[in-house]
């Protein structure tokens, strides 16, 4: 009860208590294709998360050393070793907007249109105003063929300032795809 209570009492970047549900598997992949150099980064970033775990770190800690080898695995293209981590990094930080942000990332750069959509909405949940995740959701609708939601998006966005390339970029997008084409000229202009 004194868990449930102190999380409820603290901020939205505060840790929520453990998922109810055990965390992923995290595996080490393997690294053969990698560099040496890289390869020794991925092992120690495994085996600090390992130690984190074994010492019993909760919340912010060990969701932050989740995520961190999410994005290591992430940057080195091995997505479907870094999705389990993001997704323990995300439920151990809650009001964390990385975690749902990089997701999306992962799940677009493989193809999973539905789940990077998702993911975006969920950084959005976390931090309304998070620019990049309104262009991602725009672009990805954009690519459905869904000008009319894409649009809803990218004038959140424009409604924060400062004004952005990639915003006005997209709603020139939107509005061509829905042939208005006055307004695009105006914003692509813009």
């Amino acid at each position: 009860v004194l868990l449930v209570f102190a999380a409820a009492c603290g901020s939205s970047k505060t840790s929520a208590p453990p998922s109810p549900s055990a965390p992923r598997e995290v595996l080490l992949p393997d690294l053969s294709r990698m560099d040496a150099s890289v390869q020794a980064q991925v092992k120690q970033r495994h085996a600090t998360l390992m130690e984190k775990r074994k010492a019993g770190a909760s919340g912010d800690e060990l969701g932050t050393a989740y995520g961190e080898y999410g994005m290591l695995l992430h940057a080195a293209e091995y997505h479907e070793a870094a999705e389990p981590a993001y997704l323990n990094a995300q439920d151990l930080m809650p009001g964390d907007v990385r975690w749902p942000y990089y997701l999306g990332h992962l799940y677009k750069s493989i193809g999973q249109t539905q789940k990077s959509i998702d993911a975006f909405t969920q950084a959005l949940d976390r931090s309304p105003s998070e620019i990049a995740a309104l262009v991602w959701l725009g672009r990805l609708y954009l690519e459905q063929g869904k000008p009319d939601e894409a649009e809803k998006f990218f004038t959140r966005a424009a409604d924060l300032p400062p004004r952005n390339v990639a915003v006005l970029s997209g709603l020139g997008q939107a509005a061509l795809a829905k042939r208005d084409y006055p307004k695009a000229v105006s914003v692509l202009e813009e």
